[in-house]
């Protein structure tokens, strides 16, 4: 992608400040600075930009979280969270949120780079896909779904033959739909190497008891998790060098990296 003109949202404005030199660094522009929502979508309405980065602050001057949902609610702009001074409670509120991406550590240019481009790319593929963000494992929601629509025709008063037998052909599609399901949940908790799936921003969706003995962690303490905080502190920078090729490349891509507990 070429390189974005970034509004950035921080307060007070003299962190906001240090923006120009971050994302100068990483191949960047400052399109403006703004420390409200107000201020933001004035920004936006004036400087047009490609992408909105949001500090995420617990101090209390600036409702992060609040400020992207009206920015959302306006526009359709990728949405970044710069969450380096952000505690977890808020973080998990922005995490609820949705947004297109998290960086961690903007100071570091390589970093940066990769979050913008990450958020730029899941914002694409977002509205490609009417606004939904896609999971790379679908199998609960198509379970939840073949369920809701057998509840409902269960419910109809008896008629046809052919009502019946589509009720029948429901049922079993959802009986080979949990036999599919089982059996995935067995190939992947009971393998013998650690197994995480992730979200296109890298957070954990889901990971095997191969991979919780790996990092020291229930497997219900890796999820959500971003996995960049796993990975050595050496190898983070090709971590999402790596992440933005897969990305652009719509292919697997294979390479090692230092993980640690």
């Amino acid at each position: 992608m070429t390189d974005a003109r970034v509004l950035v949202v921080a307060s007070p404005a003299k962190i906001g400040e240090r923006w120009g030199d971050y994302l100068q660094s990483a191949g960047h522009d400052v399109c403006g600075l703004a420390t409200s929502a107000g201020e933001a979508l004035h920004e936006i309405q004036k400087t047009r930009p490609d992408l909105v980065l949001i500090e995420l602050n617990g101090t209390g001057e600036l409702d992060s979280v609040e400020v992207a949902r009206q920015i959302g609610s306006h526009t359709s702009l990728p949405l970044l969270y710069a969450a380096h001074l952000a505690g977890d409670d808020l973080f998990r509120h922005a995490l609820a949120s949705k947004p297109d991406g998290f960086v961690f550590d903007p100071s570091r240019p390589q970093e940066l780079h990769a979050a913008i481009e990450l958020a730029r790319q899941s914002h694409r593929d977002r509205q490609a896909a009417g606004g939904q963000t896609g999971s790379p494992v679908q199998l609960d929601e198509d379970l939840r779904g073949a369920q809701e629509e057998l509840q409902q025709h269960a419910e109809e008063p008896p008629g046809t033959e052919q009502r019946r037998a589509r009720n029948e052909e429901m049922q079993a599609a959802e009986e080979k739909l949990n036999a599919e399901r089982e059996r995935y949940l067995d190939l992947f908790q009971f393998a013998p190497d650690a197994y995480l799936v992730t979200d296109l921003q890298g957070f954990v969706l889901e990971a095997n008891r191969a991979a919780s003995l790996l990092l020291g962690r229930a497997e219900a303490l890796l999820v959500n998790k971003p996995l960049i905080l796993f990975v050595a502190a050496r190898d983070q920078d090709t971590f999402y060098e790596e992440m933005a090729r897969a990305l652009r490349s719509q292919e697997p891509v294979h390479w090692e990296a230092q993980l640690q507990t």
